[in-house]
């Protein structure tokens, strides 16, 4: 009956069990019940199958209830260091997931759905019979027999071969001692037998015996007895009657090699005898030694077992802790210590990194296409004297002035070695010099002395708040959105250079890198150690971990006493109290949005206080992008002039003889086949200069994908995913991705007036990548509040790969409006912190099936997978901060970034993303025009 079956679950629940949970077991207990009662009315299948059909036991799997459990905590649910289950107590299958278990955890102490749990009856042994066990049940039987208990012919024979097997035992330890003159004894290597050396082959006689007496002691061999090189005579001897021992403690008995004699009390070691090794001695003795109490049998070496007795089940994991019910924290508190290997190896490919940066921060040479460091710049014939000059004037700037034409600013001194405290002499770094041609700056030619932060242990926080990219989009759609704005542009000279530092930093410079004419200036000959001149920073500089947070909040301590304040949602976006101007602070750029440009004075002037700034009101260059301004069609351009070309030339990259409007190879479809199976490269692998080449060009052009092509971020996402072990048709696709750059025009981006409302494509593709992985594109632009948004220029476009395998098509568009929807969540408060209030963010998929369960249309019933997505999103849309509408895939642009297209879909998809550069020349040609009419 019920009560009987429920007893017995709480009897096999664990010690610890909470009483209280009891009710939490009747679910289960009665499935199980139902399971093991016939059905009254058809008697042949149980209670459960006549109620509710045939029970999935893969469907749903059954454990003891009440026990003890590791519940796996999932990769975005718990902390990096944190430990990878939680403990607690299994309550139930879940009826409503597929292969999930309902567990109460003891730290929450509330219930959880998993589908990862460790049971621990799993690491319980079963007990077996040990020895002893055999022993006293053997000895309980001659008891038996001798009170004539036994009437069974079967166990009276059993019991009569155990008993000749005994005196046969008995009867070997029954030996007269050895004679002096007779041959010392060997032992066998198999199960312990005792053999005379003789001179002939005749063989021992053997005693059958099932298990050697452990009471016998023999004597260890002698560890200087000689060694013999080699021995070809075989020994022999006639067999001898074995020494009858007398009762001493036990001792272990080493099992020695065949080749090794263990000589008597009185008889000397033969010649053609060699001594056992070292090891040999330890591992026969492993193997050989016997304790009182211990096992033997097959089951004594195996991983349940151990030397000691002890219970079954004394060294199973659940058993190992010495409390009575062990928690995760105790049962993994160890950590391993590093091994001075791996941190040689960390070292190593830190020092690697290193210097890829520094050789990507190289300035090309025009002539010959290749990258020139800072030295080879300071020794070339050619750009000798305006580099030197350069570099000149980066120390005089840092220090107190060069040559009368370049004012100081007391960054840093330069001190002799002695002057530096001993507690600080560990954190001496290096400086790395950084040449780069900027030509919107005053001094296009710049060097840039940069402290290696690597070294440098700061104590306090370093992280500092700057505009993204997105950031500065989202406000050049802004200011052509709004009636009578304007864009303009500044620049702080020496931003990070006049913050004063909390603690002075100390860095060691090599003499032959600093200019001749700064070492007779300051006369640095005299202060130099081992070839390096050792300076003193006390105020901000590049590289600094500290410098720029310690520049940033001065910068924000001056600017809130007139009224400007960053914002607390959206890093490097300012506002103003009052006045109409916006402006966004990547590093020490300003671009400034302004209605009224008095407002833009203002500020200004407010910055003129504490900086030297330069000031660009036509706002024609920021963030490395060209911006062409056609205020009255209220049309902004943006373009890279000459990046692509620059890079070419740089990867030494020549136009291809035949035009390439692909920039990845297309896999054609196979017509009439069930199923599209993504490819797998079987190509070599290729060096490591190819893939260092492979690694630059991702590099390189992503900054261009994202800026302003955004067509380039499909290959280049393919080819990244396998930059870490690139093969030979790794390296053929990216020359494809070269000579598509080569073929095309300047990629020109147009962002026209809009209401700023924040519109999304959303797309996926199904298995469309190695692995089993599926693909996920996005494409955001700012629209206006219609219900089936026009298209405007990207400012945001996501390629994407999905970490985890989808089981279906519906589930990787679920997976993908996921994925959108986290990014239009913060694309919306940069919006609403801008002054742009959005109404629901209408969100197109062409996957009919998701947008009915998102919307409730569709009610599924196992969606175990798609729980956390497409919960999510309904939360989202409930709450009314998205709408989400189905159009057929033709419309949806973000099918481009899914998958690889065909050379003729590039060419005609092209032109609805990017803008022709006639056009952009054609507002260029008006403009000078414009200019031309004006100076007449």
């Amino acid at each position: 009956n019920f009560k009987c079956h429920f007893l017995s679950v709480l009897a096999g629940t664990a010690d610890d069990f909470p009483p209280y949970l009891w009710d939490r077991l009747l679910p289960q207990t009665e499935i199980t019940l139902n399971l093991l009662r016939q059905s009254n009315a058809t008697p042949k299948v149980s209670a459960y199958a006549h109620l509710c059909g045939p029970f999935d036991y893969n469907k749903m799997p059954l454990a003891p209830m009440g026990c003890k459990v590791q519940v796996h905590e999932k990769t975005d649910k718990r902390g990096t260091w944190s430990y990878h289950t939680v403990d607690g107590w299994y309550l139930s299958t879940s009826p409503e997931h597929y292969r999930a278990h309902n567990c109460h955890i003891k730290a929450t102490r509330s219930e959880r759905v998993s589908d990862t749990v460790q049971f621990q009856h799993k690491n319980i042994t079963n007990p077996e019979a040990t020895p002893h066990d055999k022993l006293m049940q053997a000895m309980y039987n001659h008891a038996k027999i001798l009170r004539n208990e036994v009437t069974d012919e079967r166990q009276l024979e059993q019991l009569s071969q155990l008993m000749q097997q005994t005196q046969n035992y008995l009867d070997r330890d029954r030996i007269n001692v050895a004679s002096p003159s007779a041959p010392p004894l060997r032992v066998a290597a198999s199960g312990g037998r005792i053999t005379r050396s003789t001179s002939n082959a005749t063989p021992v006689p053997r005693v059958e015996s099932p298990t050697p007496r452990v009471e016998r002691t023999i004597p260890r061999v002698a560890s200087q007895v000689p060694r013999v090189a080699s021995s070809k005579a075989t020994p022999t001897a006639t067999a001898t009657p074995r020494q009858q021992s007398t009762p001493q403690p036990t001792r272990p008995v080493p099992r020695v090699a065949n080749s090794n004699a263990i000589p008597t009390a009185s008889a000397k070691p033969s010649k053609t005898t060699q001594t056992p090794t070292k090891s040999s001695l330890r591992a026969s003795t492993r193997r050989t030694t016997l304790t009182p109490g211990s096992r033997s049998g097959p089951s004594a070496n195996t991983r349940s077992r151990s030397a000691e007795f002890s219970p079954p089940a004394a060294n199973t994991r659940s058993r190992r802790s010495a409390t009575p019910s062990a928690n995760a924290v105790e049962t993994r508190g160890g950590r391993r210590a590093p091994k001075k290997r791996v941190l040689r190896r960390l070292t190593a490919i830190i020092e690697k990194v290193e210097n890829e940066v520094y050789e990507a921060l190289a300035v090309m040479d025009q002539d010959t296409g290749k990258l020139l460091k800072y030295r080879q710049l300071l020794r070339h014939p050619k750009h000798r004297k305006e580099w030197s000059v350069s570099a000149a004037n980066e120390f005089g700037r840092l220090a107190n002035g060069v040559g009368g034409r370049v004012k100081g600013t007391n960054t840093f001194n330069f001190i002799n070695k002695s002057k530096i405290p001993k507690q600080r002499m560990k954190d001496i770094t290096y400086g790395q010099f950084v040449c780069s041609i900027r030509p919107e700056k005053k001094e296009p030619l710049r060097v840039r002395l940069v402290v290696g932060g690597n070294k440098i242990n700061y104590p306090g926080e370093v992280a500092t708040p700057t505009a993204e990219m997105l950031v500065a989009k989202i406000l050049l759609n802004s200011v052509v959105s709004t009636k009578g704005a304007k864009f303009m542009t500044m620049d702080i000279s020496n931003f990070y250079l006049n913050t004063p530092l909390t603690r002075p930093e100390y860095v060691r410079i090599q003499l032959i890198d600093i200019p001749d004419e700064i070492i007779d200036e300051y006369n640095l000959r005299t202060k130099a150690t081992d070839g390096a001149i050792y300076v003193e920073i006390n105020k901000g500089m590049y590289g600094l971990p500290q410098a720029g947070l310690l520049a940033n909040q001065l910068l924000e301590k001056r600017l809130n006493k007139h009224g400007y304040h960053q914002s607390k949602l959206v890093p490097g976006l300012w506002t103003h109290e009052w006045r109409p101007i916006q402006f966004t602070l990547v590093v020490d750029d300003f671009g400034v949005k302004y209605v009224g440009k008095e407002h833009a004075k203002h500020l200004q002037s407010v910055i003129s206080k504490y900086y030297p700034v330069t000031t660009e009101w036509s706002g024609d260059r920021y963030i490395g992008i060209q911006l062409e301004w056609d205020y009255k069609k209220r049309q902004v351009h943006l373009s890279m002039p000459g990046y692509a070309k620059k890079a070419l030339k740089q990867f030494q990259h020549d136009a291809p003889a035949k035009r390439q409007d692909s920039p990845f190879p297309y896999a054609k479809p196979i017509y009439g086949a069930k199923q599209q199976f993504a490819k797998h490269s079987t190509s070599p692998p290729v060096d490591s200069k190819a893939k260092k080449f492979i690694q630059q060009v991702c590099g390189k052009f992503l900054y261009l994908g994202r800026a302003v092509d955004s067509t380039l971020l499909m290959p280049i996402s393919a080819i990244a995913s396998q930059q870490a072990n690139p093969t030979e048709e790794t390296l053929a696709h990216t020359k494809q991705l070269l000579d598509y750059i080569a073929s095309q025009e300047e990629a020109v981006l147009t962002y026209t007036a809009s209401d700023m409302i924040l519109a999304v494509h959303s797309d996926a593709s199904y298995l469309n990548e190695s692995n089993a992985r599926s693909r996920a594109g996005g494409h955001f632009f700012l629209s206006t509040n219609n219900d089936i948004p026009r298209n405007n220029g990207a400012i945001l476009n996501i390629a994407h790969i999905i970490k985890h395998v989808m089981s279906s098509a519906t589930e990787a568009e679920l997976a993908a409006l996921y994925i959108m929807a986290r990014e239009a969540v913060y694309i919306r408060i940069i919006l609403e912190e801008m002054g742009h209030k959005q109404p629901p963010t209408p969100m197109q998929t062409d996957n009919a099936m998701a947008e009915g369960v998102i919307n409730s249309k569709v009610q599924p019933k196992r969606t175990k997978a798609m729980d956390m997505r497409f919960h999510w999103l309904r939360d989202r849309e409930c709450q009314e901060q998205f709408r989400f509408y189905w159009r057929p895939g033709k419309s949806n642009y973000a099918d481009y970034w899914t998958k690889h297209h065909a050379a003729k879909h590039h060419k005609h998809v092209r032109r609805e993303f990017l803008t022709p550069f006639i056009v952009l020349e054609m507002v260029q040609q008006k403009k000078a025009q414009q200019r031309a009419m004006q100076n007449k």
